[in-house]
């Protein structure tokens, strides 16, 4: 990048990442379009059996609400779909933030259930 005199001022522009979660639907357009953005750095697949998730809605219903709602079951939903996550960077966050196959690991750990969700999802399932 170049400002009005030529110059270059890439080392004048932030490192900025974006990290987006969106189903794995291939043929969406949205998705191809993610897929070839020139800022992919990293796209990881997390397989649907593998996570789980909190509804989005929880924060609407009162504690009552939830536990008539859950009926035991803990807040946790298995994902419907694969998830893909695209990591979308320039150049600056490439050398700040480097993205590596240890990458893919750590989203299947965060996303899957601790070994004490799994005991209160075990328990719930009759």
């Amino acid at each position: 990048m170049t400002n009005g005199d030529n110059d270059t001022v890439d080392e004048e522009v932030p490192p900025i990442q974006f990290a987006i979660f969106v189903p794995a639907w291939a043929e969406s357009s949205g998705w191809q379009s993610l897929m070839s953005s020139p800022y992919l750095s990293k796209h990881c697949i997390i397989d649907q059996k593998k996570h789980y998730y909190a509804e989005g809605t929880q924060h609407r219903r009162t504690q009552r609400e939830s536990n008539a709602k859950d009926d035991g079951k803990g807040s946790y939903r298995i994902a419907s779909f694969d998830t893909s996550v695209f990591f979308l960077q320039n150049a600056a966050a490439k050398k700040k933030w480097p993205l590596d196959d240890e990458v893919q690991e750590g989203l299947e750990k965060a996303f899957a259930l601790t070994e004490d969700e799994e005991e209160v999802k075990k328990s719930s399932v009759k």
